[in-house]
């Protein structure tokens, strides 16, 4: 597997750090976590093709992670060179809705050649070809998922954006790597995880890398890597934009 850093920030602009979107290769598939504002560009200057992404997968709804949906949308419709146009979409209950409500917003978006299929997601399990997801509702917003992706014998674990739970731990149990968010330092945040809390949580499942994303100003400021490092002993990353990593 191979996982590219497009955005590993939140609604607050910083430098380095955009809104929600993580792009995954795994066993010969090219899936999109998130799309947050500016995903579109950052995928451009990443050098990926956004034609070639086999699925979108939407952690909630929140702009930070879901904003440049209608923007896929349209560049796939105005390019002559997109040959596919064709959208398979999975999240929350409600981005079916969302996306209607996008097309009603601007209706020349109607006219647009693009098909797009949506799934709305739960505690589900589906497969992709040889690849393998796994969906759970976790705490955050109401139906707020996170991922497991399963692909010949490496994992890889989206938080989304959630506190520690039971239902994320068990999408974490033994991952390969896992991308937890990781809002705080220190200073509990509801619906999110701390730095402590990200360590704490790979250690009892036995996580093999860790990566803190999805980084508020005051976790750039911070050394939450060395937060993290108090409670889990294993490889740690704090990600960035761009970075790219193999697993």
């Amino acid at each position: 597997m191979k996982l590219t850093v497009l955005g590993s920030g939140v609604l607050v602009p910083q430098a380095g750090h955009a809104p929600s979107c993580y792009f995954l290769e795994a066993g010969g598939k090219r899936l999109l976590f998130d799309a947050g504002s500016g995903s579109l560009q950052q995928l451009v200057r990443a050098g990926l093709d956004y034609r070639k992404i086999d699925a979108f997968f939407f952690s909630h709804l929140h702009p930070d992670h879901v904003h440049e949906l209608p923007m896929f949308f349209v560049a796939a419709g105005l390019d002559k060179a997109n040959k596919a146009k064709r959208f398979t979409v999975f999240g929350p209950k409600g981005i079916k809705r969302f996306f209607a409500k996008c097309l009603d917003l601007y209706p020349f978006m109607k006219r647009l050649p693009v098909k797009t299929r949506f799934r709305e997601l739960a505690d589900t399990s589906l497969r992709l070809g040889g690849v393998k997801v796994r969906s759970a509702i976790v705490q955050h917003t109401v139906g707020a998922l996170a991922y497991r992706v399963e692909a010949g014998k490496k994992s890889f674990v989206f938080s989304g954006d959630s506190e520690d739970c039971l239902a994320l731990r068990k999408l974490c149990w033994k991952a390969d790597l896992a991308m937890l968010e990781c809002s705080s330092p220190r200073k509990p945040f509801s619906g999110h995880l701390t730095a402590l809390d990200c360590g704490a949580l790979a250690s009892a499942c036995g996580v093999k890398h860790l990566v803190l994303s999805h980084l508020y100003p005051a976790s750039v400021k911070a050394n939450v890597k060395g937060l993290a490092g108090k409670r889990f002993k294993g490889k740690i990353r704090v990600a960035r934009d761009f970075s790219v990593i193999p697993f």
